[in-house]
């Protein structure tokens, strides 16, 4: 995962900080909750019915539009999209190494 480039303004990262959460389908489904800090660094936790309890780990990969990357290497899972600073909404989608996939929406909290 690509972090953004102290280059970048972090001006962009500032309206990304916050507490997110939502749902996810498709073929696993369940709950998740991210945080994302002034780094642009994301933590979190997907609650999976099929697994339980699955750490989510990232960050904004382009904080110009909001693309953001988080995942667990253990559970082979990815978790891909975008947050719209202007509603909050996160959306995107997710897949894993055993060939599942799905889509997430949430907000901003």
């Amino acid at each position: 995962m690509e972090l953004i480039s102290e280059d970048s303004s972090n001006s962009q990262i500032t309206s990304y900080i916050g507490n997110y959460s939502g749902t996810y389908s498709g073929d696993d489904s369940g709950i998740w909750e991210f945080s994302i800090d002034s780094n642009g660094n994301i933590q979190g936790v997907a609650y999976s019915d099929l697994y339980g309890n699955i750490s989510l780990s990232g960050n904004i990969t382009d904080g110009t539009n909001g693309t953001m990357v988080m995942g667990d290497a253990s559970y082979g899972v990815t978790f891909s999209g975008n947050i719209n600073t202007i509603t909050g909404e996160v959306s995107g989608t997710w897949s894993n190494t055993e060939g599942y996939y799905g889509t997430y929406k949430g907000y901003k909290n």
